[in-house]
């Protein structure tokens, strides 16, 4: 019962924090690299970093952390999100590491991206991504 409370607590927060994001108008798109073809790669091989893509627009005009909550709503991470040398869209679009982002447990996750520090300022956006072994 606990871990469904868990799921269910994760879910409520994360469909709050998607609400709060739509209305604020910014956007987030996970990728693999600032060289994928589109902004949304949403496939993260094992072991390698995690890349956003945000588009700040309305009243989100910073970029502070970024938060992660697992398909099984058991592991959840955050950490800082960091400007990187990469800018689409005629600079609209600038991607940023989620710092820390551990990639060796596989499957699917959802990140939030947020202005403050994760959980307790405004929401930019989310996006889901998969987390898939590599070539050995």
């Amino acid at each position: 019962m606990r871990k469904l409370a868990t799921i269910f607590l994760a879910g409520a927060l994360l469909l709050g924090a998607g609400g709060t994001a739509l209305a604020s108008g910014g956007s987030a798109y996970v990728t693999s690299d600032c060289l994928y073809a589109s902004l949304q790669d949403n496939t993260i091989v094992q072991g390698d970093a995690v890349y956003v893509w945000i588009k700040l627009t309305g009243s989100n005009t910073d970029v502070g952390q970024w938060s992660t909550v697992d398909n099984s709503g058991n592991v959840v991470q955050y950490g800082d999100l960091t400007a990187e040398d990469c800018v689409r869209g005629d600079g609209k679009y600038v991607l940023y590491l989620a710092e820390g982002f551990d990639s060796s447990t596989l499957g699917s996750y959802t990140l939030t991206a947020w202005q403050g520090e994760a959980f307790n300022s405004q929401a930019i956006s989310g996006d889901g991504f998969r987390v898939v072994p590599g070539l050995a």
